[in-house]
């Protein structure tokens, strides 16, 4: 019984770190859908979502990590939740810093209904 209340333990911490992590993505995403990215990289508010997104995301890789390696003494497993909450967040930063991805461009043509099928694949 102490073992399944200790895997209860890592298990409801691990997902409240990935919940972390995801909302300060989603957080992230919808500021650039709403204000652009790199409208000057200067902005602060987009700056701290970025190192906070970073901070998040090397706490629950780490933390996580840890934690799973070491309490269930199962390191493998550890890394791969280590992996897996760096590979999340840096995919979603490759996707939107490195192909200056125009998040406030696209979303403004989906709300508007003018960005069809067609007009999205030329546009990109």
């Amino acid at each position: 019984m102490h073992h399944l209340v200790t895997l209860s333990g890592i298990a409801a911490v691990v997902l409240a770190l990935w919940a972390v992590q995801l909302t300060v993505l989603a957080l992230h995403a919808r500021y650039t859908v709403h204000h652009g990215i790199r409208a000057g990289f200067t902005e602060d508010a987009e700056f701290a979502l970025l190192a906070a997104c970073v901070i998040v995301t090397l706490s629950s890789a780490i933390g996580g990590g840890s934690g799973i390696g070491a309490i269930l003494k199962a390191t493998p497993w550890g890394w791969a939740h280590g992996i897996l909450a760096i590979g999340t967040t840096a995919s979603y930063l490759l996707l939107s810093y490195a192909t200056d991805w125009d998040a406030k461009a696209w979303w403004d043509r989906r709300k508007t209904g003018k960005a069809g099928p067609t007009d999205e694949a030329t546009a990109a």
